[in-house]
């Protein structure tokens, strides 16, 4: 099993820098520390690709569970969290209300194919900051970034 997801990842990753091209000159100059949960750890592995290639910092876990432990060890660490709303056991909504828990103003963008009705849904009943379509294109990405991180994560002072 290890070899096919490190497979699937390889060629994720190639995928991933041939959907940039040479997007990567053209990055923005913030870097966001993002923590990915999505149970599809090829789809997360081609999102962390485009996104550390722009300049973001990212963790990925395909278990929301595992997730939640991360983000409580490391919430100081992590600027956002997108979401995959669709996964079995725990979903994004579940996903969402845990993470609210542990830090009442996390930031929080779904990660999601849904089409663009249903995700605004999402948004109003579970207060996400942004959703980002899948598969991740570039521009979207910067977009919504700008949106979400008006002013820098590291330009705004700590409590």
């Amino acid at each position: 099993m290890v070899k096919r997801e490190s497979y699937r990842q390889q060629e994720a990753e190639k995928l991933c820098m041939d959907a940039i091209g040479s997007a990567e000159s053209a990055c923005d100059s913030v870097s966001i520390r993002v923590l990915i949960i999505d149970d599809d750890i090829t789809v997360a592995a081609l999102a962390r690709g485009i996104l550390e290639r722009l300049g973001h910092a990212v963790q990925i876990s395909a278990s929301p569970l595992k997730a939640l432990e991360t983000y409580a060890r490391n919430r100081d660490t992590i600027d956002l969290v997108l979401v995959d709303y669709f996964m079995p056991n725990l979903d994004g909504g579940a996903t969402i209300d845990h993470l609210r828990k542990l830090n009442p103003e996390v930031k929080v963008a779904l990660f999601s194919g849904a089409d663009e009705m249903r995700l605004r849904q999402i948004m109003r009943q579970h207060r996400i900051e942004g959703y980002l379509h899948k598969p991740l294109r570039v521009e979207e990405v910067r977009q919504v970034f700008r949106e979400i991180f008006p002013v820098p994560p590291e330009a705004i002072p700590s409590a």
